[in-house]
């Protein structure tokens, strides 16, 4: 069997959402937190390759993930996994923080160098999962 993954993104008011998980029966579940870190050059060079870096925080992991649209419905995805959670957020990228050989490349094939990528934003995100016996 293929597993595959879709999310569903919904915005809703702050009422709406406590019956809707109310309603999954998630009242009492603790999320999953993860924090997402976006990294890019001061002159938002991802951006113009419609690409970005993201650093994800979840659990005791830690990863690195390139997103490119290559066209309107393919992507280019890289990620990099740290056996570990990183104890600080890197400002920029000047050092080692990325190590995997085709990250750094495709880096490079856009033209940008890590030391050149710097922390430009961040976010938490709570997640729910549900096991629904044929599925989560």
């Amino acid at each position: 069997m293929t597993l595959i993954e879709q999310e569903v993104k919904i915005a809703l008011e702050e009422e709406s959402f406590a019956r809707l998980k109310s309603g999954l029966g998630l009242d009492g579940v603790a999320p999953r937190q993860q924090v997402n870190h976006y990294y890019d050059s001061d002159q938002s060079a991802l951006k113009a390759a419609r690409a970005a870096l993201r650093l994800r925080q979840y659990d005791q992991v830690s990863e690195w993930t390139f997103k490119q649209a290559l066209d309107q419905f393919q992507a280019l995805e890289i990620t990099q996994t740290n056996t570990s959670r990183l104890d600080s957020v890197p400002a920029s990228l000047a050092g080692a923080w990325i190590q995997d050989a085709s990250l750094l490349a495709t880096l490079a094939k856009v033209g940008i160098e890590p030391q050149d990528l710097v922390l430009r934003y961040g976010f938490q995100t709570n997640r729910w999962t549900l096991d629904l016996g044929w599925g989560e």
